[in-house]
């Protein structure tokens, strides 16, 4: 039996009961049951939470509309033909979810029973605007869907259904100008998971299985529309009738949570075109996957052919910056070797001609001598200028491989690129500043040395 939260205090007046999604119109025909004032004020008693309420008192041909308490007393209760209640739902939003009252669920039910898909879609879409969950509390357990419950029902999935809709609207645009695809709405916002058997509830039933093909075909297709009295979709450019598809479990296993929606979408919509000439049946989703996962080994062997190409790449980089190192110890090996090589053979022929030491090296041959130590701070400041340039084109390619490869392994990026490479240039550096360093301390000695013993 359905039970209703319409009472009128210890009373059973007959009355007629017309519910929506969002009003309540109640005809109380038997007026006998209306003795006192008493008996007005508890019919004002009749709404819940935050909804409002207005009473429609026929008296004496006069309608009197009555909001509180107050207003009664207008009213003369000898000559009150018909008393019309008119109760504005008010939905309850607080933390993502919704609650909306029902007050007679057998009027409640066999307006959505009423209703098209469309209607029913339309409404349900503005309802869960911004909320994650939608509850029409009454007294009397019904359906639950994943986002949806009729009943009193406290216990919620912990669901996320505005994550899913930003994660899929952010990869896809399915907002298109049509009829069915208008409605931001999930296929599970209106799959059944438990439902009242009772007889009162298989339209219902059926209504909310109808939705939740349509919405997953509307994920699975290019667009979905309404023409005359058929149901049409799009695939790849090709329009195709709607026939009771089952296209339920093929949505779920695309749209799976963090998976890569676009490359399972790609493939459902060519074996769909290609293989079952737009039809969806049994056979499509083990096709579905079977391709998948093929495609899956072949993007493997690819993964690993481009990562192995990219660690050469990485290595060549390093192995750059090493040549850095060689280039300051080559050019510091080749002027040192050119300075003392120079002084020796100097200082060996004059001492072969027996000439003092400290006569060797006075005038203009003191001069040739600073003015090759001189040179050799030259050579330094042209080495360092050249590996620095080298060095700023070793960086600007490894940012352009960073950017490269950066969708291909975006969790391993950071540590390759981050880490080692600025930690082999980190010490790259370090080792040229020695070089340099002491580069410079034996060119400054020698010239001491001559300027103190020369």
């Amino acid at each position: 039996m359905l039970k209703s939260n319409i009472f009128f205090i210890n009373k059973k007046p007959n009355y007629s009961v017309n519910e929506t999604l969002t009003k309540v119109n109640i005809v109380v025909k038997d007026i006998d049951y209306i003795i006192d004032k008493q008996d007005i004020i508890n019919l004002l008693k009749l709404k819940l939470d935050n909804d409002s309420i207005k009473l429609v008192v026929d008296s004496n041909d006069e309608d009197f509309k009555i909001l509180k308490e107050e207003d009664i007393d207008i009213i003369d209760m000898e000559y009150i033909e018909k008393i019309t209640i008119n109760i504005e739902k008010n939905p309850v939003y607080h933390n993502f979810k919704k609650i909306v009252n029902v007050y007679d669920i057998k009027s409640f039910i066999e307006f959505l029973d009423t209703q098209s898909y469309l209607k029913l879609m339309e409404s349900f879409n503005i309802l869960l605007k911004n909320a994650q969950y939608l509850i029409f509390n009454c007294n009397q357990e019904i359906l639950k869907t994943q986002n949806i419950s009729i009943g009193n029902i406290r216990k919620i999935d912990k669901y996320n259904r505005l994550e899913k809709i930003n994660a899929i609207d952010k990869e896809f645009n399915y907002r298109t100008s049509t009829s069915v695809s208008d409605f931001k709405l999930l296929p599970e916002d209106f799959k059944i998971v438990t439902i009242n058997e009772m007889e009162e509830f298989k339209e219902i039933k059926k209504k909310f299985n109808k939705i939740t093909e349509l919405l997953s075909l509307v994920y699975l297709t290019d667009c979905v529309f309404d023409d005359k009295d058929n149901t049409y979709y799009m695939i790849n450019g090709i329009k195709y009738t709607y026939t009771n598809c089952k296209c339920y479990d093929i949505y779920n296993w695309v749209y799976q949570e963090k998976d890569n929606y676009f490359e399972k979408l790609y493939f459902t919509k060519t074996i769909i075109t290609t293989v079952f000439n737009g039809i969806f049946n049994n056979s499509v989703l083990a096709a579905c996957k079977a391709n998948y996962t093929l495609s899956l080994k072949k993007n493997v062997d690819k993964y690993f052919y481009l990562k192995e190409k990219y660690a050469k790449l990485i290595m060549e980089n390093c192995d750059k910056c090493s040549d850095i190192i060689k280039s300051y110890i080559g050019d510091f090996t080749k002027d040192i070797t050119a300075i003392f090589g120079f002084i020796f053979t100097v200082v060996i022929l004059n001492i072969a001609g027996n000439n003092n030491l400290k006569e060797i090296f006075v005038g203009d041959m003191k001069k040739v001598v600073y003015l090759i130590l001189f040179g050799s701070y030259i050579s330094v400041i042209v080495s360092i200028a050249l590996n620095a340039f080298k060095m700023n084109q070793l960086v600007k390619v490894n940012e352009q491989l960073k950017k490269q490869y950066d969708r291909l392994f975006p969790d391993e990026i950071g540590n390759v690129f981050d880490d080692d490479f600025n930690s082999i240039r980190k010490r790259t550096n370090i080792l040229s500043i020695i070089i340099v360093f002491i580069w410079l301390f034996i060119i400054t000695g020698m010239i001491i040395i001559f300027r103190i013993y020369f």
